[in-house]
């Protein structure tokens, strides 16, 4: 990346803004859980903080939380696991408290921020210590809301890092500014500083997630099918980009209506952040229509109106170099057949389906109806030596031999394993002539719109070479 000069109070901040913020008056109840303390030790299962509604779908993704309240930086990770807390930081802000509002004021803005430019070297004055991050601030919503100031950095430093130390910035010792910078991207990896962290459960963030993606889904066809009723019932009537209001940018989309035949949009990484009223979903976005293509950042900024989500902001600008290894991805997908989902969903937005699916496969065994009970396996499904036929077999003949089955499942969790999500879960087994209580694993695959079973383990309480149940 190229380094340029840019010191405090004299950094020009590139259009590219990319504010994250937090969703209130949610239209559904929200199980808030605030832990005594955070584990680093494998994934996070309850526990989610709140700005995190959707970290992407590569293979691992990273965000990074500053507690002002707790002059506490951490590094989370989204992979094939789910949420990580992988690593706790000690840290400084601003010396003054609150939400920063003007230049000069001593405070650590609040928001969603992303890294524009990295400087190292014989570029960086000392007193930053051995690299500086610069932030976006003011961003897209901070401009919105009046906010001031500039030149707000993460930085190391070459004195003893105090508690509340900086004159905005945020403060980690060297060796953790290089540690952390192995995980920073530009214009991607989000920079979120709150007064305090919150939490939610997994299951309200999941439910938020779908929301939003079905909202961003139905938002994309009406773009690329020209219903322009339909598209401009997305945007709130305080909707602002680019100097235009609700009714200016309503003109322009009908005049690019008229000009261009088709309309064709491919998305990649979408992400999802939160704080306070505001949200914003941030991804890479391909355009094509006619002779004309065009591939850059776009974030829509949401928030929670009469009738549902409502686009209150957008910006899009070019694909930054760090991310023009995307380009080429983006140009071939956009003329796909949109034969599947417009986004991608994460293991997140997929567990719902799972536990519909389990819960389905589950009355049918109750029930004793062998042929939907089958339908939950894969023709090619194997488990300790018996395949598809010898499994209904064996079912059918237990079927014979018991005239109520009850069963009972709790603490199920989901993990994605190369090509295959497994769901691990306790169950206990009530028959009139045999009880048996374990661990049930199940290996799902996704076909079509559902999922189908191709292996089973089952560990009893009772027995170490359980019979499976």
């Amino acid at each position: 990346m190229n380094v340029r000069r840019k010191l405090p109070g004299l950094i020009s901040i590139p259009f590219l803004l990319i504010p994250l913020t937090f969703l209130t008056n949610l239209s559904h109840a929200i199980q808030r859980v605030t832990p005594d303390s955070i584990s680093t030790k494998g994934p996070i299962t309850d526990r989610i903080p709140s700005s995190l509604i959707n970290m992407g779908d590569g293979d691992k993704s990273y965000a990074i939380l500053v507690d002002k309240s707790k002059q506490k930086l951490y590094l989370y990770s989204y992979g094939n696991h789910g949420y990580v807390l992988s690593k706790i930081f000690n840290s400084s802000t601003g010396e003054n408290s609150g939400d920063k509002e003007r230049k000069g004021d001593f405070k650590t803005p609040e928001g969603v921020y992303f890294v524009t430019e990295i400087i190292e070297g014989r570029e960086l004055p000392p007193k930053y210590g051995v690299k500086a991050f610069v932030l976006d601030y003011p961003n897209y919503l901070d401009k919105r809301r009046n906010k001031g100031g500039n030149g707000i950095w993460l930085h190391g430093t070459n004195k003893e890092l105090m508690p509340t130390d900086t004159n905005g910035c945020i403060a980690l010792e060297n060796e953790d500014v290089l540690y952390l910078s192995r995980y920073i991207e530009p214009y991607s990896t989000p920079i979120i500083i709150k007064e305090k962290i919150d939490y939610l459960h997994k299951d309200s963030l999941l439910q938020e997630n779908r929301e939003i993606q079905d909202f961003i889904s139905k938002w994309l066809s009406y773009w690329e099918n020209k219903e322009l009723d339909n598209y401009m019932a997305s945007y709130s009537e305080r909707f602002r980009s680019e100097n235009m209001d609700w009714q200016s940018w309503r003109a322009k989309k009908r005049s690019l209506n008229r000009i261009y035949k088709t309309i064709n949009i491919t998305l990649e990484n979408l992400r999802i952040f939160r704080q306070k009223d505001s949200v914003v979903a941030l991804f890479l976005q391909g355009y094509h229509s006619g002779s004309f293509d065009s591939f850059g950042l776009k974030r829509l900024y949401l928030e929670k109106g009469k009738n549902g989500w409502e686009i209150i902001g957008e910006t899009w600008s070019p694909l930054p170099p760090s991310l023009k290894k995307y380009r080429d991805r983006l140009a071939k997908n956009i003329l796909k057949p949109k034969e599947k989902p417009l986004i991608k969903p994460t293991l997140e937005s997929e567990e719902q389906s799972i536990r519909s699916f389990i819960s389905k496969w589950k009355a049918y065994w109750e029930n004793k109806e062998l042929d939907r009970y089958m339908s939950c396996y894969s023709k090619g499904f194997n488990a300790k030596g018996r395949g598809w036929q010898s499994w209904r077999d064996y079912k059918k003949a237990l079927n014979k031999k018991v005239r109520t089955i009850n069963i009972k499942i709790g603490d199920i969790k989901i993990l994605k394993q190369e090509n295959k999500v497994i769901a691990d879960f306790r169950q206990d087994y009530r028959s009139d002539s045999y009880d048996d209580s374990g661990i049930k694993r199940l290996y799902l695959e996704k076909k079509g719109d559902d999922w189908e079973i191709v292996g089973e383990d089952w560990k009893s309480d009772f027995d170490n070479d359980s019979t499976q149940k």
